[in-house]
């Protein structure tokens, strides 16, 4: 599979648009996260602006042309369904701290806990199964949410969520 550039003019802008043999598909959705994440990085003024560029948060120097993103993503497993992941959430978007996971990947990791229990500290650990157990076990002895969320470092309605089953189902 590969993504062909196509360059539109247009009331005096030049722009490029992306195709693949399925009908620029897979190629839209990737350049549409490719443009995400730019923008995260790059807009003052995009929603999630403070959890990226306003952290220092950058992209790989060769990553700003669209068309060496977009080989290093095909040649990593890119395909559909899949979201781009940092691994360290405090490092940039380069090749060595980016991967492909499913939503559901992703949405488990970004639920991070502060675990610093009896003075030993794992800042940004994973939420993970024994987390969860932990939390329902600490609720059905009668200890808040709202404390759960406090110890967890989660929000009272995350632990709630937890607690009463509508999230970590699976558990």
């Amino acid at each position: 599979m590969s993504c062909k550039t196509k360059i539109i003019r247009a009331r005096g802008y030049i722009t490029t648009s992306y195709k693949n043999e399925t009908g620029g598909r897979l190629c839209a959705r990737l350049y549409g996260v490719y443009r995400a994440i730019r923008d995260r990085i790059f807009n003052e003024r995009h929603k999630s602006y403070h959890r990226y560029g306003g952290r220092g948060i950058s992209i790989y120097d060769p990553w700003m042309n669209y068309s060496t993103f977009r080989i290093w993503a095909i040649s990593s497993g890119y395909r559909k369904g899949l979201t781009i992941d940092r691994i360290d959430n405090d490092g940039n978007y380069e090749p060595t701290n980016c991967r492909w996971i499913t939503r559901q990947e992703n949405a488990r990791k970004a639920t991070t806990i502060d675990r610093s229990m009896k003075g030993v500290g794992h800042n940004n650990a994973i939420l993970t199964d024994l987390v969860v157990r932990q939390m329902r076990t600490l609720y059905k002895t009668g200890l808040s949410t709202a404390e759960i969320g406090r110890r967890f470092n989660i929000g009272q309605a995350h632990a709630w969520s937890i607690c009463n089953r509508k999230r970590w189902t699976h558990i």
